[in-house]
């Protein structure tokens, strides 16, 4: 996979719009936006938000959205959450695990209380 800069001129409006190199039909690539942020576009066009960072001495990567649902602004906030969250010494992933498994539990917690009603 090739990684790819964004022109220096890019803006929010007009980054997501920067034409791919030739061998992009070939096979998946990186857009970086910098700060660990870039975006993946993949063979079948999908463009995907990521952040790679280190943690504990491993290479992480973190989705952060589907362009044009998140937009670069959006994901430049979601990259700046997650570093906030490592600079606290908290890995950004397991912290989304965690608090999508508190979710589930506490509904199912509540669709069992409701079964136990009728």
């Amino acid at each position: 996979m090739k990684a790819i800069r964004w022109p220096s001129n890019s803006t929010p409006a007009r980054a997501p719009s920067y034409r791919p190199p030739s061998f992009a039909s070939e096979k998946d690539y990186k857009q970086s936006d910098g700060g660990g942020l870039f975006m993946l576009v993949t063979t079948t066009g999908s463009k995907l938000w990521r952040f790679s960072y280190r943690f504990d001495a491993k290479q992480k990567l973190l989705a952060l959205g589907q362009y044009p649902v998140t937009s670069l602004a959006d994901a430049r906030i979601k990259r700046d959450n997650a570093k906030r969250l490592l600079a606290e010494g908290i890995d950004p992933s397991a912290n989304r695990n965690a608090r999508s498994e508190h979710y589930w539990r506490c509904i199912r917690l509540c669709h069992s209380n409701e079964s136990r009603r009728t």
